[in-house]
């Protein structure tokens, strides 16, 4: 499934999804069972500190804290201001150059987020034809 950024779609949802799909794909890519994610939305780090957001975004909450429970995760979401996360910057703005001459062993790859959230998400979204979707 291809999935395309909802038309409409604030930034939170957006960096919610992204934090969830790190804790998705985070099995595959280290060996320890602890990690610390970086966002610079403080309404994703509440939500995840706090367990608690708003009904269009539940889905992206209860998809993380099942992977955490299913993986025995320990997982940190903080904050961090956008101007001193350069890294992530770069990325977010297509700066794929730029992001590898400031870590130069920086492995970027391309990834779908979790589908269970996809799926769970839709009853939230406008329907296809409101999006201009044929």
């Amino acid at each position: 499934m291809n999935f395309k950024i909802p038309h409409g779609t604030g930034i939170y949802f957006l960096e919610a999804l992204c934090v969830a799909s790190a804790i998705h794909n985070f099995k595959s890519y280290l060996s320890t069972s602890t990690a610390i994610i970086f966002t610079d939305s403080e309404n994703t780090v509440d939500m995840f500190n706090s367990f608690h957001t708003t009904p269009p975004y539940n889905p992206i909450l209860t998809s993380m804290v099942n992977e955490i429970v299913e993986y025995s995760y320990d997982i940190c979401v903080l904050h961090i201001d956008g101007d001193k996360n350069d890294v992530a910057d770069a990325l977010s703005c297509g700066q794929f150059d730029c992001a590898h001459q400031l870590v130069p062993d920086l492995s970027i790859e391309e990834f779908s987020p979790p589908q269970d959230i996809l799926l769970s998400i839709r009853k939230f979204l406008p329907p296809r034809n409101a999006l201009g979707a044929s």
